[in-house]
């Protein structure tokens, strides 16, 4: 029996075998099309935006960081708050930093897809320059990022559960302050 399917097989002309694979491409394209017509909309549907800003990126990234000022613990032995810069320019590595040695926080505001991601970075890079105050932690950042590498350094860490934490809290206060709408 399996000479008699082998031979079967070699039966199969290469014109057959075009038909089965140009059918079966057919078959995937339909899917594809059903797929965009039917399920695509549902998909973004939940992928909409919640909220609008009522005010400039800029405005709305310096009432964040008042927000965080207000909101978030700052120890008193830091006597300087962090300058911010706002940046329009895509960013392929980052949406935003903190540089200890210009006590800069940088967003570039343009690599956010929505309200919640850009008052998460700004409370993320806020919360480094609170983990940073002296020169030494920068150093020690720097070489947790060479040991234990980005996603698993501990300030990186500490930094997503803080702004994991405060991002839906400053939401809700700047929607009432009128800075955002839903």
């Amino acid at each position: 029996m399996l000479e008699i399917k082998l031979i079967h097989l070699n039966n199969f002309s290469f014109e057959k075998w075009w038909v089965i694979y140009m059918l079966s491409l057919l078959v995937l394209y339909l899917l594809g099309e059903i797929f965009e017509v039917y399920f695509k909309p549902i998909l973004q549907n939940n992928y909409k935006k919640k909220y609008s800003l009522n005010v400039t990126k800029s405005g709305f990234i310096s009432a964040v960081i008042e927000w965080c000022k207000e909101n978030m613990k700052h120890p008193k032995h830091i006597k300087y708050y962090p300058t911010v810069e706002v940046k329009y320019n895509i960013n392929k590595k980052a949406n935003g930093d903190y540089s200890y040695n210009s006590r800069t926080i940088r967003i570039f505001v343009n690599n956010h897809k929505s309200i919640e991601e850009l008052v998460d970075s700004c409370i993320h890079e806020y919360t480094h320059y609170l983990q940073m105050p002296k020169e030494v932690h920068q150093l020690e950042y720097n070489k947790y990022n060479k040991t234990k590498g980005y996603y698993n350094n501990p300030y990186e860490i500490d930094a997503r559960e803080k702004a994991k934490l405060y991002t839906p809290k400053c939401i809700n206060d700047l929607c009432k302050l009128g800075y955002i709408s839903k």
